[in-house]
């Protein structure tokens, strides 16, 4: 792993996060300034067999994306790939938990096998060819059993694990709803105001609608009818006045 003077664990764990390139971070506190170590993390368990020679505060081996499983490799032996060897530490279930997730967390590993005999073997481009300085020492592609792999060998046959897999982008989902309901309050007042404004406007579309009822179907009948009386007053008077004519 190569260290890097960053101010403070924060800084380390976020170099880490966003660098899909790196799947370990660790932060080395034994120093002061405490120094981000970041990298693949091959010898995580021994420590080159110095187990106490740093002190670690804090670590992660982190995972980019996701991963789709192609094909088990059981049973068969995938040339040139990089042996990390046998744990030190914890049960052969823990160790092959342990192979597979460094292959996961490095997104140029596409295979990764466990023998019970030989421990891990993952694929690391990097690693297996020295940086590039042994282009032969990197697994075949496309992949055959002529050269690539084989089967039926001692080698093969202690494989009992093992995975061929792709590294991938998963589409984006939406964020989550926030369920809590100091998040909601402010939410549920904004909803509350809503409904009592909607419910004074109808309150006063239909105070007016009931006065305009009013006004239409009692005031203006009433003045109909007081109009109607009044014309007929004025037609009686007129009779009468003729025959009073008349008489006279």
């Amino acid at each position: 792993m190569a260290s890097l003077h960053l101010a403070g664990k924060q800084s380390c764990c976020m170099t880490r996060s966003k660098d899909p390139r790196c799947p370990t971070w660790q932060l080395a506190n034994q120093t002061s300034p405490a120094q981000c170590w970041l990298g693949f993390g091959t010898d995580c368990d021994a420590r080159n067999g110095k187990p106490t020679s740093i002190s670690v505060s804090r670590a992660q081996r982190l995972m980019h994306g996701s991963v789709r499983v192609f094909k088990s490799l059981m049973g068969v032996k995938i040339n040139n790939l990089y042996s990390l060897g046998n744990f030190k530490e914890g049960t052969q279930a823990l160790s092959i938990e342990r192979c597979r997730d460094w292959c996961y967390s490095d997104i140029a590993c596409d295979y990764w096998q466990f023998s019970n005999t030989d421990g891990c073997f993952v694929d690391a481009p990097m690693l297996s060819t020295l940086d590039g300085e042994q282009t032969s020492k990197q697994v075949q592609y496309p992949l055959t059993t002529d050269g690539g792999m084989s089967v039926g060998t001692a080698e093969a046959s202690s494989m009992i694990a093992g995975e061929y897999i792709q590294h991938f982008c998963p589409p984006l989902q939406p964020p989550a709803l926030n369920s809590d309901d100091d998040h909601n309050e402010p939410m549920k007042k904004s909803s509350g105001l809503t409904w009592l404004l909607l419910e004074s406007v109808l309150a006063l579309l239909l105070l007016v609608a009931c006065a305009a009822f009013v006004y239409f179907f009692c005031v203006r009948r009433k003045m109909k009818t007081t109009g109607r009386r009044r014309a007929a007053a004025d037609g009686d008077e007129e009779p009468l006045m003729s025959r009073a004519e008349r008489g006279g």
